[in-house]
């Protein structure tokens, strides 16, 4: 960044936070003069300082959320990056699993770790899952899941 920007940004994280807080006054001594005069059952003098306030305070955190723009993105930026690599990490041997499968071609794959086995296997020589189980109900050879594929029974 150049100068004149370098400079431009500190003089609005300047004027940010002194228009904000004069807004912030403004309106909480507006508020205050509303809640006493309530209370003694007279007019409010100084409402006018609440209206006066919001648009202040609004102002003045706009001013504040321009002047602060890069350190708000770098602070975003260092609390989702952990997140998005720790997310990565525990996605990966799921995708390598889908990876081998896929280069096996459709041969004999163990569904519990994805490497391919010779055809006719019924457990995996890597990992030692069952490839494929045979449903009591209907003595069907199906994949390792829940339900057989060929009678709609639970397995196991």
């Amino acid at each position: 960044m150049n100068k004149k920007h370098e400079r431009t940004k500190l003089i609005l994280k300047i004027i940010g936070p002194i228009v904000a807080a004069a807004g912030l006054a403004c309106t909480v001594a507006g508020f205050a003069d509303m809640i006493i005069s309530t209370n003694k059952s007279e007019m409010p003098q100084m409402f006018w300082l609440t209206i006066l306030g919001l648009p202040l305070l609004g102002v003045g955190l706009m001013i504040c959320m321009a002047a602060f723009r890069r350190e708000i993105a770098k602070y975003v930026k260092n609390e989702a990056v952990p997140v998005i690599n720790e997310a990565g990490s525990e996605i990966t041997p799921a995708v390598s699993a889908v990876a081998t499968a896929a280069r096996a071609g459709g041969k004999n794959v163990c569904p519990h770790c994805g490497k391919a086995n010779t055809d006719g296997a019924k457990f995996c020589r890597h990992c030692g899952g069952a490839i494929k189980t045979v449903c009591p109900h209907c003595k069907t050879e199906v994949a390792d899941g829940e339900f057989c594929e060929n009678c709609g029974e639970k397995l196991g």
